[in-house]
């Protein structure tokens, strides 16, 4: 299978929900190319050249649309959507133009966007028949929306030209899937309420605790393990992309908390996010 998967989607509105449906088709569909993120794209290059590339290699785009995807405004004011020069607009626009199947998927009470609420080239984005992804439901809805997919890239004839993943967070990598592996067992004992850590050679580790809720586990990073500059990139990632909170403990100290659900591939994502974004270093072993 030649065709790829490009997921787009905006940070402030979808984060969490999109790598959690990046890993579930980099788990399940391990011949599917999946291109996610802008982390990969080298230094320099034009953004916009290497996203048109990347779309040019895949066959479908899914458009992740969150509740607040259509009135998202920056720090002005403005509705991001209607800057020509904003990504997600930019990404869409180029795959309606390059032909690709685009595919809406509608986040738990997220609603697809009206033809007249759209800028004039993504209007043809209200034609596409849209999915919907709920948290609640995830496993479920992220299946019915994979099979499809697969299905429709089993026949695909492009090539995939875009760089592959960082070795240690491609799903067959030794990292990646030594974590997927642990986190089968973790999340698989019914009973388990200890804690469990994932740490590197240096001592800088990410820890999780069942017990708050049946289906759930809790990440847990002490602001004491960090640095300040780190404190700055944990506030980002875990609060900002993820809604996280803090929860004060006393003399200055307090720990980031974010709700997580049992799923393996998506632990596994978390914790290699902590370590490239907060650490600056994905483990090695």
């Amino acid at each position: 299978m030649a065709g790829g998967i490009f997921i787009s989607y905006r940070r402030s509105d979808s984060a969490a929900f999109a790598g959690r449906i990046a890993d579930f088709f980099a788990y399940n569909y391990d011949d599917v190319r999946v291109f996610f993120d802008i982390v990969g794209i080298d230094p320099g290059a034009d953004f916009v050249e290497t996203i048109r590339t990347r779309i040019q290699s895949s066959e479908i785009v899914l458009a992740i649309i969150g509740e607040t995807w259509l009135s998202a405004a920056d720090a002005d004011g403005a509705r991001r959507l209607d800057n020509p020069q904003d990504f997600v607009r930019l990404e869409l626009a180029m795959a309606l133009e390059l032909g690709a199947r685009v595919i809406p998927v509608l986040l738990d009470n997220a609603q697809m966007p009206g033809a007249n609420e759209l800028p004039k080239e993504l209007a043809g984005l209200a034609r596409c028949n849209a999915e919907l992804v709920r948290g609640a439901a995830f496993q479920r809805d992220a299946q019915h929306l994979g099979e499809f997919v697969y299905s429709y890239l089993i026949d695909s004839t492009k090539t995939v030209t875009a760089a592959p993943l960082a070795e240690a967070r491609a799903v067959d990598g030794a990292v990646k899937s030594s974590l997927v592996a642990a986190f089968e067992t973790y999340c698989g004992d019914a009973h388990a309420e200890d804690f469990m850590i994932v740490s590197d050679t240096s001592d800088r580790f990410v820890q999780f605790t069942r017990g708050g809720t049946p289906d759930g586990v809790l990440l847990d990073l002490p602001s004491a393990a960090l640095t300040e500059d780190q404190l700055v990139s944990a506030r980002r990632l875990l609060m900002e992309d993820y809604s996280g909170e803090t929860w004060e403990y006393g003399d200055g100290e307090f720990t980031f908390n974010l709700d997580l659900p049992l799923d393996p591939a998506y632990l596994s994502h978390i914790t290699l996010d902590v370590f490239e974004h907060i650490y600056r270093e994905l483990p090695s072993v």
